[in-house]
């Protein structure tokens, strides 16, 4: 709440006090005490509503039926204070997080939040907790984790990125939480350039199509002629059980762009309004782009 001045219960109590004494050593003094008590009452007051406020929000976010399944994976799986824990909390707390780094640097624990995400979401669609989740992964080329496999990786990236074991762990990592967010029911649109008309081989494109049939009406194949480059990266949206709505969002480069940029995730509950209004320029880019619906059932 910066901007704002609250009154402390300390200075609320000193005043009352305070006042009285010094109304009694001099008998002739006002004693118009009704102002003072009514603006130390309207400021404790507002310091209540205020706290409450940000606790309901804060609530919503904490009560995401994605944000308690992470939580146990992160414990279980990372150590406190290591760069994917670490990054988990500032996102779960902050909401958003913008981080410019080497790609070396940076990939790994961003694209292991977006990891975090689908697998949270595939579980919790297998059962039951989540009613229902779509995505979009908005990329220049058809998404990695659907073009690679065991015998093209080495084409997919350039030399340094494949020779990056922690790089490369996400590229694996993705492929299994991918497919089993598809296979959990989950929907995913694939917006990408158009490549009929592209003058060189798509690496894995092959696998990408069997992909597309395997998947059938989960995997919608949305090429367009032309993706906003600054918009590369993908969004998430979920509905719990209890009717709370997730919204999760990954800007950054595909792998095989590996220039330093400001990357992005953004967490949390649509009833958080800064995150609803950035889920709503979310919504508009995809309709306008690639005439997606990106919205809840």
């Amino acid at each position: 709440m910066q901007g704002f001045h609250f009154l402390g219960r300390s200075q609320v109590v000193r005043q009352r006090v305070l006042i009285p004494s010094c109304v009694g050593s001099n008998p002739s003094a006002p004693t118009n005490l009704t102002g003072v008590y009514m603006i130390s009452y309207s400021k404790l007051v507002f310091l209540v509503v205020c706290l409450l406020f940000c606790t309901n929000l804060r609530a919503d976010d904490s009560g995401l039926c994605t944000t308690a399944f992470i939580d146990q994976v992160v414990k279980s799986k990372y150590e406190d204070g290591s760069q994917v824990a670490s990054l988990w909390t500032d996102l779960k707390t902050k909401n958003t997080v913008r981080i410019k780094d080497l790609d070396s640097n940076i990939r790994p624990k961003m694209v292991t939040i977006q990891y975090l995400i689908e697998s949270a979401l595939a579980a919790l669609l297998s059962n039951g907790d989540i009613k229902y989740a779509r995505a979009v992964i908005y990329t220049p080329l058809p998404p990695t984790p659907l073009r690679a496999d065991n015998d093209n990786l080495n084409v997919l990236v350039g030399k340094d990125f494949y020779e990056d074991k922690d790089r490369m762990q996400t590229i694996l990592d993705r492929i299994t939480s991918v497919k089993q967010y598809l296979g959990s029911g989950g929907m995913l649109y694939s917006v990408y350039n158009d490549t009929k008309s592209a003058k060189h081989n798509v690496p894995g494109l092959d696998t990408y199509t069997t992909n597309i049939s395997t998947y059938g009406k989960a995997l919608i194949d949305n090429p367009v002629q032309k993706i906003q480059t600054r918009a590369t990266g993908a969004s998430y949206i979920a509905e719990c059980k209890d009717g709370t709505k997730m919204f999760f969002s990954i800007k950054g480069n595909q792998v095989n762009n590996t220039k330093s940029k400001t990357w992005s995730l953004s967490y949390g509950s649509l009833a958080n309004k800064k995150l609803n209004n950035y889920f709503k320029k979310a919504q508009e880019l995809y309709k306008k782009s690639a005439g997606i619906a990106f919205d809840f059932q």
